[in-house]
């Protein structure tokens, strides 16, 4: 029998599977992505609460912007980063992709 080796699974690494549910939808995947960023669980990651109040600062915000923007492949204007909460960040989110499609159509 083949012994394990300690390279890990490519793909696995790759998608960076957390343990737990995937995220169903972009309040979920704001959630772990700053989750994972801040080394916390994302059920503390309170979708109403200032960012500030959760420990995340305006560098965190926009290095999650950057990643969220790879995700979902949309481009957040500056004017559209001003987010107070993570369920403003996850609004922005929805606002964009849905602009998006809507002039793919």
């Amino acid at each position: 029998m083949p012994q394990p080796n300690n390279l890990g699974d490519p793909v696995r690494d790759a998608a960076d599977l957390r343990p737990g549910p995937r995220p169903v939808n972009t309040l979920q995947t704001v959630q772990q992505l700053l989750a994972k960023e801040l080394d916390v669980d994302p059920a503390v990651l309170d979708p109403a609460r200032p960012l500030d109040e959760l420990g995340i600062d305006s560098l965190t915000v926009t290095e999650c912007l950057f990643k969220l923007e790879d995700a979902f492949e949309i481009t957040v204007a500056n004017s559209d980063a001003a987010v107070g909460n993570l369920q403003d960040i996850a609004d922005m989110v929805d606002r964009l992709v849905a602009a998006k499609r809507a002039t793919a159509s």
